[in-house]
């Protein structure tokens, strides 16, 4: 239903008591991959059907938002958010969705994240570096400060 867009077909798989936690081969769970699509109207279906919003996929232990985040989908994020998702979650480098936007030099993200909330004085466990730190090393830095 998530890789095909459809609503209805959700709607039925939950009618039918379909678990959401359950991690495909790749180990991703539906609401991963409607995070990873950038689909918003999913998102916002599931959601109350799941207990642990930020449940990690298996492959590289991203949530939901992070994946939302790396992508670019901040509508998405922002739904998450609504259903008590945690902007800083720390994949398993010890990164926020921030710190991997400023590695990844990618200011347009950097700073919606921090709009919407990101705890820019989190450090990271890698280098010990908050946001700003952090931008420095980077090209992030003149819109970050």
């Amino acid at each position: 239903a998530v890789q095909l867009y459809d609503v209805d077909m959700l709607f039925a798989l939950l009618e039918l008591g379909v678990d959401l936690t359950i991690l495909n081969a790749e180990g991703y769970n539906p609401l991963h991959l409607a995070a990873s699509y950038g689909n918003a109207v999913l998102v916002e279906i599931m959601c109350p059907f799941i207990e642990n919003i930020n449940a990690p996929s298996q492959p590289n232990e991203f949530p939901a938002l992070s994946i939302a985040a790396y992508s670019g989908h901040y509508d998405v994020i922002k739904i998450l958010l609504q259903h008590r998702a945690n902007i800083d979650y720390r994949d398993k480098q010890g990164d926020t969705p921030l710190h991997n936007a400023i590695r990844r030099e990618d200011t347009p993200k950097a700073l919606e994240l921090i709009k919407l909330g990101a705890d820019v004085t989190m450090k990271t466990l890698l280098d010990d570096r908050d946001a700003f730190e952090l931008a420095k090393t980077k090209r992030t830095l003149h819109s970050l400060i």
